[in-house]
Parts: structure tokens; sequence; C-alpha cells
């Protein structure tokens, strides 16, 4: 029972090591990738800010005689942000927030940037990436591909899109009650603390928030913004309801459940694994094994003398059997091999007395040259 145990607990020891090595594996893939897209960010940012400031240097150097740079590819796409730069990057695990205190909904005022002092609503939270988008601000013109223009209705070459902005780039706003005339007004809230941290079990409803937030150093509670649901519209494309509840399909004994051509979609319809095919396909089948049966008979028939006296050795030996040795046979094989196991030896020592005979005309050599010297 004892050695049972011990054998578990390596076992659970060996499955536990595994589980760490594979979760030490992914997580430094993923570390591999987001410093490959940061470099990536980062090698674009650098290349505009060196064209620009070629750009700039040049139309202070030329003046009128400098050249147009919205011409040519660039004709309506000239200004724009390469879209790869407005994708976030994960942050350092040591930098990663734990607890997100601005959510969507939020009013935010920017800190850093050319919309700095504005105030806007969060729209998105994208925790990942611990960054924020926030609407109407931080615009950026991108531009679309020709692809993208045929199918879309919009044709314009450029489309404006925001960009997400770092959670430490903004601020809450909230408005609190001023402490002499108690009328609410608009505070910027510097930092947010956490409190009343909840775990996923603790949690009645999925909508609920982790944790609770309020004013760093005091007592004053923000709550978190309300979540409404978008209000349904019916449009004139929508299925109604009585056509969705209409029953237009009765299954059978002597059919599936649901049409062929949904095993079709499922399932390639010619796939070795199917254990309904078409009828069709079916006798196309027989009827290949038919020409192939046909074909190894007529093959049969138009055999060559040769190839008769061959079928017919061919069959006599598979009458016969295998042959057996007899015990004249097995005498023989005796015999041969005895002889050459004899020769074996007798080759052995040859080779050992050959070796003998080196080592001892070296050592009368080396005994020749010490007495020598």
């Amino acid at each position: 029972m004892q050695k049972v145990i011990q054998r578990t607990a390596m076992a659970e020891r060996q499955a536990a090591r595994k589980d760490l090595l594979r979760t030490q594996k992914v997580a430094k893939e993923a570390r591999a990738i987001n410093r490959a897209q940061r470099d990536t960010i980062r090698t674009l940012e650098i290349k505009a800010i060196k064209d620009a400031q070629r750009a700039r240097r040049e139309d202070w150097e030329l003046g009128p005689l400098a050249p147009r740079r919205d011409v040519g590819d660039l004709k309506d796409t000239y200004g724009t942000l390469d879209p790869r730069r407005l994708s976030a990057v994960k942050p350092e695990p040591k930098d990663k927030i734990q607890y997100h205190n601005i959510v969507e909904g939020d009013r935010v005022v920017m800190i850093k940037g050319r919309d700095r002092g504005k105030i806007g609503v969060v729209t998105e939270l994208d925790e990942e990436s611990d960054t924020v988008t926030v609407k109407g601000y931080n615009l950026v013109d991108v531009p679309v591909p020709e692809w993208m223009r045929k199918v879309n209705a919009d044709k314009r070459p450029v489309m404006s899109m925001p960009q997400p902005i770092s959670i430490h780039d903004v601020r809450l706003v909230y408005a609190l009650p001023d402490p002499e005339t108690r009328i609410p007004r608009d505070v910027v809230v510097a930092k947010l603390e956490a409190f009343n941290t909840k775990k996923p079990w603790q949690r009645r409803h999925k909508e609920e928030e982790k944790h609770d937030r309020r004013i760093a150093g005091t007592n004053t509670m923000i709550p978190w913004p309300e979540r409404t649901k978008p209000d349904e519209v019916d449009n004139e494309v929508d299925t109604l309801r009585i056509t969705v509840e209409e029953k237009t399909f009765v299954p059978q004994l002597l059919s599936p459940p649901f049409p062929n051509s949904v095993i079709d979609e499922l399932r390639n319809k010619y796939s070795v694994f199917r254990t309904r095919h078409d009828d069709e396909f079916i006798a196309q089948k027989e009827q290949q094994d038919e020409e192939a049966e046909e074909k190894r008979r007529s093959g049969v028939v138009m055999r060559t003398p040769l190839q008769e006296l061959h079928a017919r050795e061919r069959k006599a030996r598979k009458a016969q059997g295998k042959p057996e040795l007899s015990e004249g046979m097995l005498a023989k094989l005796g015999e041969i091999i005895e002889a050459k196991r004899e020769a074996d030896k007798k080759a052995v020592a040859e080779r050992a007395a050959m070796r003998e005979a080196r080592n001892a005309a070296r050592r009368a050599a080396q005994e020749l040259q010490a007495g020598a010297s």
C-alpha cells in the first residue's frame, strides 16, 4: 500500500512539473510575440518621426521650391497613420494593472496628448493592454485599402478611427458635492483605489464588478456607471417570429433527421467515413468495381504461354506447401556450423599468437635500447 501511495505522489509531482513547464513555455511565447509587436510599433514611430524631420528641414531650406508630397500614390492618403500602430501592446507582467478602476461609461479627462484637458466618455476598456477608447477624441486618419472601399458603401480613401489611450494618461471626472454650497460639481480624481475585492465565486451575477472603488486616502466611494441595455428596434429586414416558429420539416423513419445537403456541408460528399451515400455515388462505385474485375478476367484470358507456365509452377509450389528439412539435411547443416566454429577459433588463436609475438619483439627492442643507453 505504501508503494502505491509513493507512486501516486510521484505521478502527481511529474504532472505538476509538466504543467509548470507547459505554462512557462506558453508565457515565454506570448512575451516573445508581444516584444516583436512592440518593436514593430516603435520602428514605425521612429520612421514617422524621421520622415517628418526630413520634410520640415526640406521645407525650411528650399522654401517655395520644396517638393510636394501629396502626389502620386500618396495623393489621397498623405499624412495618414499606419494601421499597425493602432494595435495596443500588452504591458509587461510586472506593469500589469490588477484592478481597473475606469470602465465603459465613465467620464475621463485626458492629461496627455493633443486632446489634453478635454473630457470624454469611455466607450471601450481593453483589460489585456490597459488601454481605453474615448468617444470623439484621439482620432487618427488611416488609409482604407482598395478592396475594402469596393465592399463598403463609403468610398473615401481615408477613415478616422479612435486610437486607444493608456489608462495612465486619463483621470476620472466625477460630480461631487461642494463642501460649502453642497452643489455637485465636476472633480478630477487624481487616484482611485480598489477595495472590497470579490472572487469569481463570490459574485452573484456575471455583470457584477470584481471590486469597489473609492478616492485614495478617503472614504468617498465612487459608484460604477449604470449599464443600460441597448433598445431593441425592429427593422424591415428582421425575420418575424411566426416565420421562425413555423414547422417546415417532419422527420421520418426511412430518412435521416436532416436533408442530405446538410450532411454534404458537414462532411465531404465522397468521404470514406460517411455511412450514408447517394444512390448515384454507390452505383458509380459498383460500376468501377465491375470494370476492375472485368479487366482482371480479361488479363487472365490473354496470358502468353510463358505466363501460363509460371502460373502453373506457382500453383504447384503453393500446393506442395512449405518444404521440410530431412534428417540428412539437418546433420549436414550441423557439420557446416561446427566446421565454421572451429575455423573461427583457429583464427582467433592465430591472431592472439601474432599479437603476443609483436609484444615480445617490442619488449626486446626496448631492453636493447635501455642497455645501449
